[in-house]
C-alpha cells in the first residue's frame, strides 16, 4: 500500500501501512510460542487447528524463525511426493484423546510405543493418537514389533472419529475405518480384500487427506495403490477432529508408531476401494 503521512509534535514521517493475511497474522502470534504450546491452542481453537496444516502459514514460520529448526524439507516440489504438513506431529504421541485411562495397553518410549497388558472383552480395545486432526494432508507410520497372529489373526490400522470409541473395533459402524493385517479394508462392519498380508516387522503407513475425506495405506513404503473416501459413505457421521488409532488384539503384542514420517511417493491412479456396503 501506499504509505501515508502522519504529523506528530510538529514532525513529519512516513508510515507504511500493510494488511496482514490471516496466515501473516496467526505466524505473528506463533513467535512468541512453542511447539507445545501451538498443540495446546489446536485442541481448543478449531482455527488454530486449521492453520497448523496451512502451507503458507508453515512456509512463513520456517523462512522467518530460524531459530526454531523447524524441519520445511516438506515444501519441495515433487509432484508425486507429499511430506507430511501437519507439524503438531512432531509433538504427537499415543493417548486417550477423552483422557480416559488405558485399560489395556501399556506405553513407552516416550508414548510412541504401545504393548496390550490386558485382552478385555472380546479383545476390541485400539489406541488413539491424543491429537485429532481437522484438515489438512496427513502421514504416519505403524511399525508391528510384535504380533503372533495365532493368538490373534487381526492387526488393525486407520482413524477413529472424534465420536467414536477406543472399546470398539476400528472399522465398525460409527467408529471409523482402516487395514487390516489379513489385507482388507475394514469399514461399517465390511471387510474388502485389496492387499497381501502383513505382520511381525512390518510397516504401514497412512496417508489421510481430511480435504478431499479419503484415506490411502503403504506397505513397507510402497503405495498400496487404493484409497476410500469415507466420510460422505458412512452410516454414523463422523464428527472432527478425526484420530490416529491402532490395535494389535492379545497380550505381548506391540507397535510403535512415527507420526512424523515423511511420506513416500504416491501412485498417481489409485483405485478406489468401497466403504462399508457401497458398491
Amino acid at each position: 500500500m501506499d504509505p501515508k503521512e502522519e504529523t506528530m509534535g510538529g514532525n513529519e514521517r512516513n508510515i507504511a501501512v500493510k494488511t496482514l493475511s490471516i496466515s501473516e497474522l496467526f505466524a505473528c502470534v506463533a513467535k512468541y510460542l512453542d511447539l507445545k504450546e501451538m498443540v495446546a491452542l489446536s485442541i481448543s481453537c478449531k482455527n488454530w487447528s486449521r492453520m497448523l496444516t496451512n502451507e503458507d502459514f508453515w512456509k512463513m514460520m520456517c523462512r522467518e524463525d530460524k531459530d526454531r529448526n523447524l524441519d520445511c524439507s516438506h515444501f519441495g516440489s515433487g509432484a508425486n511426493v507429499l511430506q507430511n504438513r501437519f507439524k503438531i506431529h512432531q509433538n504427537m504421541k499415543l493417548g486417550d484423546y477423552k483422557g480416559l485411562l488405558f485399560r489395556r495397553y501399556e506405553l513407552s518410549n516416550g508414548g510412541l510405543t504401545a504393548t496390550m497388558t490386558n485382552n478385555g472383552l472380546q479383545n476390541r480395545s485400539c489406541v488413539l493418537g491424543n491429537v485429532g486432526m481437522w484438515t489438512g494432508k496427513h502421514y504416519w507410520e505403524v511399525h508391528i514389533d510384535k504380533f503372533d497372529p495365532m493368538d490373534q489373526p487381526y492387526v488393525l490400522i486407520g482413524v477413529v472419529p472424534s465420536n467414536g470409541s477406543v472399546d470398539n473395533w476400528i472399522g465398525w459402524p460409527g467408529n471409523g475405518c482402516c487395514i487390516t493385517s489379513i489385507g482388507t479394508f475394514l469399514s461399517e462392519e465390511v471387510g474388502k480384500r485389496f492387499a497381501s498380508s502383513f505382520g511381525e516387522g512390518d510397516t504401514i503407513g497412512v496417508y489421510l487427506d481430511l480435504d478431499s475425506s479419503f484415506i490411502r495405506f503403504f506397505l513397507n513404503g510402497v503405495d498400496l495403490g487404493f484409497f476410500a473416501e469415507f466420510k460422505s459413505n458412512a452410516s454414523v457421521k463422523w464428527e472432527d477432529p478425526v484420530y490416529p488409532a491402532i490395535a494389535v488384539p492379545d497380550v505381548g503384542n506391540s507397535f510403535t508408531v512415527d507420526f512424523h514420517a515423511k511420506c513416500p511417493a504416491l501412485i498417481e491412479s489409485p483405485k478406489e476401494l468401497p466403504y462399508g456396503r457401497n458398491g
